[in-house]
């Protein structure tokens, strides 16, 4: 993102914070430990805060079951004061991305 293009962003958000709405906020979700992710994820709420997005990672292990992952998700998504949720691909076996991806439509 280029700096003009942050500070657009930035500025919007100021103006709907201003007229009374909510800061808006990220949850991302990493399960595992794919040596990747943690960078990727730290660019990513890096560049939120930067245009003033509030952001929480929530950090489980690759143990982790299905069923206790696709709940996890449901809690955020779910949650009217979360605006976006980012799930951290990729995720560890025998989870079924297309299980995380049906939470979404």
């Amino acid at each position: 993102m280029s700096k003009i293009t942050y500070l657009e962003v930035w500025q919007k958000l100021e103006e709907r914070t201003a007229q009374g709405n909510k800061q808006t906020h990220l949850s991302v979700v990493l399960v595992g430990e794919n040596p990747a992710s943690p960078s990727y994820i730290h660019n990513k709420t890096r560049a939120a805060a930067r245009v003033g997005i509030n952001s929480e990672t929530i950090v489980k292990p690759a143990s982790i079951s299905e069923e206790e992952l696709l709940n996890l998700i449901n809690k955020p998504n779910n949650d009217g004061s979360v605006d976006g949720l980012l799930v951290q691909l990729l995720l560890p076996e025998p989870v079924e991305i297309c299980n995380i991806f049906y939470l979404f439509y």
